[in-house]
């Protein structure tokens, strides 16, 4: 697809927001702690009936021709949580598992390729990125490791029942 051109026009299929995308370097950088990493701001539209996630410049590069910076297709990929250092935790929780715990509140969350020869998104075997806050962490870890897993919790499934009945 191009731009964004190719998906769907149901606004239920979708969530978008912005998340910080970890710089993929080479060299000895690419081994720096966390607070080393530089990060790109992008904004990011997932789509369930697609399983894949796109990312662009701005909301306004979406309609553009050549805005699309990148896209990932979650089947191929593993959904992973990152702690607070950028290592995966055991088990995929959530911000309320993670105060009970007393860890601290980790922003990070990690798409990886199943295959580790195959990239995931352009070159890279995965790509990091940081969400604004945790709460939208773990909304779109449900939705990306459903996809992931060849599920969906799109309009009418899971995730977004869950947010109606709140309503």
């Amino acid at each position: 697809a191009q731009g964004g051109q190719g998906m769907s026009s149901d606004p239920g299929d979708y969530i978008a927001a912005f998340f910080d995308k970890k710089v993929n370097e080479d060299s000895a950088r690419g081994n720096l702690p966390v607070d080393g990493w530089r990060w790109q701001r992008r904004f990011f539209i997932f789509s369930d009936s697609q399983r894949a996630l796109y990312y662009f410049k701005s909301p306004d590069d979406v309609p553009k021709p050549n805005g699309l910076r990148g896209q990932v297709f979650l089947g191929d990929c593993v959904v992973e949580d990152l702690d607070e250092r950028g290592e995966p935790r055991r088990a995929v929780g959530s911000a309320a598992v993670e105060m009970q715990r007393g860890d601290r509140a980790s922003l990070l969350l990690r798409l990886r390729s199943r295959d580790p020869r195959r990239p995931c998104v352009k070159d890279h075997t995965s790509v990091v990125l940081r969400a604004e806050n945790v709460a939208l962490k773990y909304e779109w870890i449900a939705r990306l490791a459903a996809a992931a897993a060849g599920a969906s919790l799109g309009a009418g499934g899971g995730a977004a029942a869950g947010q109606q009945q709140q309503q």
